[in-house]
């Protein structure tokens, strides 16, 4: 017994020597009731929320209460309680039409008594007792006031219901942490105190955010890398062939996903008879469980897409997850309208394609998914919500959720950052802003890195280049990006950069005569006509891949007694600090 409840019980017997021998009116003692089974018992609580529902708790007094009394009962908990204020509409039906105690400021903790002999059964006081009242809530306690109680004898029972706690505020242990309730019952000065009550185990539920590690083609090991020159759009009536990452969404126990059915799920509450739906639904959830992906780096230029939907099919009878993806982070569950792709999920540019995601078969999971829907950027950042709407306390469950960036190639003439990944539950708020059930801490995991595009760039040494004394250089630039080898063809301009004695002004960036160069194409041109009077090197840069060069120089270029020789260009890549490798 803690030494919190010890004082609490010497207090109450202190009471009932002093005071409660001159009222005649006393109460003796209170426990834990054992009578009959407490539904639900203790809950499992994710240590991520902020107003996790706890289990029910049920006690019985002792007491020599001959008459008519007033009782305040207060439960003292082991974490914060954050169960939801009634409205004011609530309130009046709470003081008008329910047998109950509805106080201005009061809360969906509810408390139901019954006046009686011996210890009532949980299901016999919520049918025959008086309630709800309604808690005052105050840090990690809440008091029901003005309890009315006539009894021949003098016992009687009470069920303390809908209470919810900052589970995020609770230190872990190895594996979960126990939370308790403590009920202390007061009439004319004297007190009773139960021990401890175990109320709900407490548990982090969300596992550690991960790629899909099944290398099959569509849900790949490792997430996509891509080039800015060839981007990743989908071909005439076909899908987007590469998809960019697919993060996994964990419990860590059964249960940790619940859907919003009304008793079941985020509800779980204990909500008697004409209780139920009659102030709020007590105990009631704003939606089910939902998780958001929160892509960052998003650059202009790019599209994100996820799955509508989601089914993840596993091992036993039952074991279905369903996640669908919701218009917004707090309010009423909204379906979100796909945009043109085909059944598997996949974004796509015209007519519908068969091509189906091979399945993920880490665990013997199944996946579906509903067609895509592109995301909206708000100041680079996409935020996907999908709430639980199908889930079984039965299993342990995942799912893998496809996304797809999409962006056209050269659009970017700079390198964008590279995209992260944080996941987590949702919505997220500080628990004094918090104005949904669920709620939850914000997350503390590090994003995870995600796709990242590169330049498509060529860079080509032309060593000696010259225009001085009758020479002269022609200069050859070929785009072979159109091969046998099924490289995407990518057209795209080059800078010339000038290093030596007479150089042009700017001696850097100058376009290369033609403009853009098509896939397939040579360039051809004389140093005179971009660098006349320049001897030195020369540096080409190309926004494509796969560029060559060659450099013609001509002595007495024009004339019959010209000579000429010619050499291929180096093409250069930077390495590790900066210093240069060169290969033809």
């Amino acid at each position: 017994m803690s030494n919190f409840v010890s004082k609490l019980l010497g207090l109450a017997a202190m009471a009932t020597i002093f005071v409660g021998a001159s009222y005649a009116q006393a109460i003796n003692s209170c426990a834990p009731n054992t009578t009959g089974a407490v539904i639900p018992g203790p809950t499992n609580m994710r240590a991520e929320g902020t107003d996790e529902l706890t289990g029910n708790i049920v006690f019985h007094c002792n007491s020599t209460v001959l008459a008519a009394s007033t009782t305040s009962i207060s439960v003292f908990t082991s974490a914060p309680v954050t169960s939801q204020p009634l409205s004011a509409a609530a309130l009046a039906v709470a003081n008008g039409n329910i047998a109950g105690s509805g106080p201005v400021g009061g809360t969906e903790a509810a408390l139901f008594i019954c006046a009686d002999a011996v210890a009532n059964t949980p299901a016999a006081c919520t049918s025959t007792g008086t309630g709800p009242y309604y808690g005052l809530v105050s840090g990690t306690g809440v008091t029901f006031q003005g309890i009315s109680l006539s009894t021949a004898n003098g016992g009687f029972s009470g069920v303390v219901y809908n209470v919810r706690m900052n589970a995020n505020a609770v230190t872990l242990g190895t594996t979960l942490t126990t939370v308790t309730e403590t009920v202390l019952a007061t009439t004319n000065n004297t007190s009773g105190a139960t021990t401890a009550i175990t109320s709900g185990f407490v548990f982090q539920s969300l596992a550690a955010p991960a790629f899909a590690t099944t290398p099959n083609g569509a849900l790949t090991s490792t997430v996509t890398t891509y080039t800015a020159c060839a981007g990743n759009v989908a071909p005439p009536g076909g899908n987007i062939t590469k998809l960019s990452f697919a993060p996994i969404v964990s419990e860590t126990l059964g249960g940790a996903f619940k859907s919003s059915t009304v008793g079941t799920g985020e509800n779980g509450g204990y909500a008697p008879g004409a209780v139920t739906g009659t102030i709020g639904t007590p105990g009631s959830s704003s939606f089910g469980t939902r998780i958001q992906i929160v892509v960052n780096n998003v650059s202009a230029g790019m599209t994100v897409y996820a799955p509508t939907t989601v089914t993840s099919t596993g091992v036993g009878a039952g074991n279905v997850l369903t996640l669908t993806q919701t218009a917004s982070l707090t309010g009423a569950f909204s379906a979100v309208a796909a945009t043109a792709t085909a059944t598997n999920g996949q974004p796509l540019a015209g007519v519908a394609s068969a091509t189906v995601l091979p399945t993920y078969a880490a665990g013997g999971l199944a996946l579906a998914f509903g067609a895509s829907a592109a995301q909206t950027a708000s100041n680079g950042t996409v935020t996907i919500v999908y709430e639980v709407t199908g889930t079984s306390a039965s299993y342990i469950q995942n799912a893998a959720i496809p996304i797809w960036v999409g962006f056209a190639p050269n659009v970017f003439t700079a390198a964008p950052p590279q995209l992260t990944v944080l996941e987590s539950y949702a919505p997220t708020a500080a628990v004094a802003a918090a104005t949904t059930v669920p709620n939850f801490a914000p997350p503390s995991n590090t994003p995870l890195p995600a796709t990242n595009v590169l330049l498509c760039q060529t860079s080509l040494l032309f060593p000696y280049v010259v225009n001085q004394s009758g020479f002269d250089v022609g200069i050859a630039i070929s785009d072979t990006s159109m091969d046998p080898y099924k490289t995407t063809p990518v057209g795209g301009t080059c800078l010339l950069n000038f290093y030596g004695s007479g150089a042009p002004t700017p001696n850097t960036g100058v376009p290369a005569p033609g403009g853009t160069q098509a896939a397939g194409t040579t360039n051809a041109f004389l140093l005179s006509s971009v660098a006349p009077g320049f001897q030195g090197y020369m540096i080409v840069q190309c926004n494509y891949v796969d560029g060559h060069g060659f450099a013609y120089i001509i002595d007495q270029f024009g004339t019959a007694q010209s000579t000429a020789m010619g050499y291929v260009a180096l093409e250069m890549e930077r390495a590790g600090a900066g210093s240069e490798t060169l290969g033809q």
